[in-house]
């Protein structure tokens, strides 16, 4: 069990593989992993600060809830949540096929990218980012995807984008996908 903890400012780097399994809380400074697995199995939750993935795989499910970063990449093996806030990559954020990337609300201005699939649930702003993944689907009466003028590029060979059940798609900028 155990879980780590991190508030305030200054830097924790994490430099190896964990077996932890109650997660992780960040709510401020910086995380920063030098290892895959570097935060143990559970679950992981963010209100501010940075986390700094290296690069690195993390098996964790992870929720961002009203700020912070996610930098230097790494592949989720988890599903990931945005709910509220702003979700700044500084490189791609892999999902893995199977997992899902669940963006309810706030703003996104990284880069999904990877096998698996993303689900818009609420109001999310696209501002610069990309979203790469298999599917993305944007469903339920307030579920609302908002592109700037970069536009939103489903660029892998079988991508498909779902608008259902009220959801809706706004771009100011091109929409391309395999299927639409």
């Amino acid at each position: 069990s155990g879980k780590i903890v991190k508030s305030g400012s200054g830097t924790l780097t994490i430099h190896s593989t964990n077996t932890i399994t109650g997660g992780a809380s960040i709510s401020g400074g910086k995380v920063v992993l030098k290892a895959a697995n570097a935060l143990g199995t559970g679950a992981v939750t963010m209100t501010a600060g940075t986390l700094d993935l290296g690069g690195k795989w993390t098996p964790n499910n992870i929720t961002l809830s009203g700020g912070g970063a996610i930098q230097n990449g790494g592949s989720f093996k988890g599903n990931f949540t945005l709910n509220g806030g702003t979700l700044w990559a500084s490189s791609a954020l892999n999902i893995i096929g199977g997992k899902t990337a669940t963006l309810k609300s706030g703003t996104m201005a990284g880069k999904l990218t990877g096998g698996g699939n993303t689900v818009v649930s609420g109001a999310v702003s696209l501002q610069g980012g990309r979203i790469q993944t298999n599917k993305l689907t944007i469903s339920g009466a307030s579920a609302k995807l908002t592109a700037d003028k970069s536009g939103l590029s489903m660029n892998k060979a079988n991508s498909a984008i779902s608008v259902a059940s009220k959801g809706t798609l706004n771009s100011s900028g091109a929409i391309t996908a395999k299927s639409l």
